[in-house]
């Protein structure tokens, strides 16, 4: 679990006293039940550990779950008249792929699975001839990432206008 394999306590500790000790753990990348065994050791380098009688090791009990291979992207849809159209919403991820949704007329607010990695959004209003993005203050896409079982909110297609956006940074 990559820990350390010593840590020095802060201060003598004597009998009867506590302290906390804490180190700091990966969990292991593949799927699987893990334990980890510590004992610690006193300046003269003999090990001991808890219980009555010293010799029980301290513990760490983990479940390793792998990261799910996809995530929740969820916003809204704002639209520059009374009544919002129906439309396709896009997800471009890094390496140029589209995913591509229907939005139905009224729809404001969505929410897709998509795989995980990192994104922009936008929309196609043909009828109007408009595209709205998710974008950043200078009018480009904005980016977000999606990760294994979480959900990504406030993605929100808000900004409308007669041209495709540049993607941003």
């Amino acid at each position: 679990m990559n820990g350390p394999s010593s840590a020095q306590l802060a201060g003598n500790v004597g009998p009867g006293q506590y302290i906390d000790v804490s180190v700091t753990l990966t969990a292991p990348g593949a799927n699987g039940h893990y334990i980890g065994y510590w004992l610690l050791r006193n300046p003269a380098g003999n090990l001991f550990g808890a219980g009555d009688t010293a010799d029980k090791a301290f513990w760490v009990d983990i479940y390793a779950k792998e990261q799910l291979p996809h995530g929740t992207v969820a916003g809204t849809i704002c639209y520059p008249s009374e009544t919002i159209p129906q439309m396709t919403l896009y997800f471009q991820n890094d390496d140029d792929e589209v995913m591509q949704f229907y939005i139905a007329p009224g729809t404001t607010h969505y929410s897709f699975l998509l795989p995980n990695g990192l994104y922009y959004a936008y929309a196609w209003q043909p009828d109007a001839q408009l595209w709205g993005g998710y974008l950043r203050k200078n009018g480009t896409l904005k980016s977000f990432s999606i990760s294994g079982g979480e959900t990504t909110t406030g993605i929100k297609i808000c900004n409308w206008g007669p041209n495709p956006f540049a993607e941003g940074q």
